[in-house]
């Protein structure tokens, strides 16, 4: 029963993960416009180096003349010098490259951020090593349900919120489907995930309905950033934003009804086996 139920859930898994690359792919051509592009390139040369003051602060900084090659899309294997004080670079280091082409034909590059995705899967190797020595059988369930719960998250919510899909019902119907599958994955299907299950439901619309009157009375907009302002224009404003701060709460409040609910229902349990002679009441 065990393995059968270990099987269901990765198959699950692996059925939501398979498309998922496409959509988030689908996702960044949707979001980037025409004059405005992310690249991945690699600092062949780092040349002359000067210290400046930084624009409209008292501070002074080091700015660096970076050499890069595009090793992606449609500028690869072209190179381009860029003037940039944000990172400690090396040659051979891999950056992402902003480019933005005006509406007068200027061309302009940035640096954006580092590649880090070498560090970041060797941080995650050494997260799931940690769980599975300490967590055992417990911990690879906890990992399967987490993969399945990021499956949900990119393969379905993302998608329809970008296809103009209601956003708090998505948000919702998502929040239940991934907390039905940590419980059930990880503590099984027995009576107190079940109880526990049915209260994290009650919560969950607890919660939409509070983060509706939060957000009403206190004339909440969801524009909580520059990022935000720069969404919406890249969406033709086709985004509730609103909507978007609302499902927000409902995703981020299951990380936390989990582990409560489990909590509270394995108490409630426990009572009941030292003393059967309380009722359901008590």
């Amino acid at each position: 029963m065990q393995k059968l139920r270990v099987t269901f859930f990765l198959a699950i898994g692996l059925l939501f993960f398979s498309s998922s690359s496409f959509a988030l792919a689908q996702t960044t051509t949707q979001v980037l416009s025409d004059t405005e592009k992310t690249y991945l390139a690699k600092v062949i040369a780092l040349e002359s180096s000067t210290v400046k003051d930084v624009p409209n602060t008292t501070t002074q900084a080091v700015y660096k003349v970076v050499t890069v090659k595009f090793i992606n899309g449609d500028k690869i294997g072209t190179e381009t010098s860029i003037t940039d004080a944000g990172f400690p670079l090396e040659v051979g280091d891999k950056v992402y490259v902003r480019y933005i082409k005006t509406s007068d034909g200027a061309e302009y590059y940035s640096i954006q951020e580092p590649y880090r995705l070498p560090q970041l899967l060797l941080l995650l190797g050494i997260f799931v090593v940690v769980v599975l020595v300490f967590g055992g059988k417990q911990g690879f369930l906890a990992l399967l349900a987490l993969f399945i719960s990021f499956g949900v998250i990119f393969k379905l919510l993302f998608p329809q919120i970008l296809h103009g899909g209601n956003i708090v019902y998505i948000a919702t119907i998502g929040a239940l489907l991934s907390l039905f599958v940590v419980m059930y994955l990880t503590h099984g299907f027995t009576r107190l995930t079940t109880s526990a299950y049915l209260g994290c439901v009650v919560s969950v619309i607890a919660t939409l309905l509070f983060a509706e009157y939060a957000i009403t009375i206190t004339s909440l907009t969801g524009f909580s950033s520059e990022e935000s302002v720069y969404l919406n224009i890249a969406t033709q404003g086709n985004l509730d934003f609103i909507a978007l701060l609302i499902g927000g709460m409902i995703i981020g409040v299951i990380g936390v009804l989990d582990d409560v609910a489990i909590t509270q229902a394995s108490v409630v349990n426990e009572l009941h086996q030292a003393n059967k002679n309380l009722t359901k009441l008590e």
